[in-house]
């Protein structure tokens, strides 16, 4: 059995309109994503992300500073690379905030 030591509650994604920029240049990171809590979001991404990298999450009605805290190549696919983010800000709800952009109750 596993055991969850997670703090926060996942709801999967399986895909979401938003935009990914690094916060240093505005380029744009393609991604897919997995799935998002109240204060993280996992992503695969085709390139490696280094740790401690700002992104910006553009979401219709706002935009989300997140930091890459892990990033890892999939076991079965070394082409892919999963990682993992987390607001910067500890007043986001980002869980909710996507709940609103995709118009989830």
């Amino acid at each position: 059995m596993v055991i969850e030591k997670r703090k926060y509650n996942r709801m999967d994604l399986e895909d979401i309109s938003a935009k990914l920029y690094r916060a240093s240049d505005g380029v744009e990171v393609d991604f897919c994503p997995i799935n998002v809590s109240e204060k993280g979001f996992s992503i695969f991404v085709s390139s490696p992300l280094a740790v401690n990298t700002e992104l910006l999450l553009g979401l219709e009605v706002s935009e989300v500073r997140l930091v890459v805290r892990w990033c890892k190549a999939k076991e079965d696919d070394p082409a892919v690379f999963r990682c993992g983010l987390e607001t910067t800000n500890p007043e986001d709800h980002l869980d909710e905030m996507i709940k609103h952009e995709l118009d989830i109750d």
